[in-house]
């Protein structure tokens, strides 16, 4: 997505309250929370109902052609396009069954003022802590 060189333009930073960089809104920021909310569960002792797995599409930007193989290993696989904008539309088109809106809070997602609300982080992560643990509940 980025050229080679843009952390001397663009570096990584973290006054506590924001981080700016490549990435931190888009891609790295959605990692954090999920494996920040694993390991809350993990942590916490919290039996998880039902099977959780991730599939992070590294290929999203040129039409996810590994993303599906790798999601389809084992189990059936449907999805759509979402309405209106987000990363769910790319993967939903090709069948992948995608949660979108679950990542941090922050601005300019590929573009040169990207950044991340750090707080946003943890309550991010807390909540999709609360949709894994209730998967499964009747």
């Amino acid at each position: 997505m980025w050229p080679v060189g843009r952390l001397a333009e663009m570096p990584y930073t973290d006054d506590g309250t924001t981080i700016t960089g490549p990435g931190v809104l888009d891609m790295k920021g959605g990692l954090v929370v999920l494996e920040t909310a694993l390991r809350a569960l993990d942590a916490a002792g919290v039996a998880v109902r039902v099977p959780v797995r991730a599939v992070v599409v590294a290929d999203e930007e040129v039409g996810s052609p590994t993303g599906r193989a790798v999601a389809a290993l084992g189990q059936d696989v449907r999805g759509r396009p979402a309405a209106g904008s987000g990363d769910a539309n790319l993967p939903g088109s090709r069948g992948l069954p995608t949660l979108d809106g679950l990542g941090p809070r922050g601005r300019g997602a590929q573009a040169p003022d990207e950044h991340v609300l750090v707080a946003s982080l943890t309550e991010r992560a807390a909540l999709l802590a609360a949709l894994i643990a209730s998967s499964g509940q009747e």
